[in-house]
């Protein structure tokens, strides 16, 4: 692996990543979610809660990895604005 000072995100990890979520929610046991968090937003930078969030952060990383860094920043100013 190359030194890397920008923070991106190495493809070779994303499978041990998933599997360390998949057991952490396996374990904390979340709350349910509503069917308006789940989905993939239409409003573009507009979330109803921190799981919306994550949620958008997911379709936003997987549908467009290159400008996810971007969107990430963007994202995360704006949700801090609103609560």
């Amino acid at each position: 692996m190359h030194d890397k000072k920008d923070n991106s995100y190495e493809s070779e990890f994303l499978p041990a990543i998933q599997q360390t979520i998949d057991d952490m929610l396996t374990e904390s046991s979340p709350r349910e979610f509503t069917e308006e968090e789940i989905i993939e937003s239409e409003t573009e930078l507009s979330f109803l809660s921190p799981v919306h969030l994550l949620n958008q952060a997911w379709f936003k990383f997987h549908s467009n990895p290159q400008d996810y860094r971007t969107w990430e920043e963007k994202a995360i100013d704006i949700f801090q604005i609103r609560t």
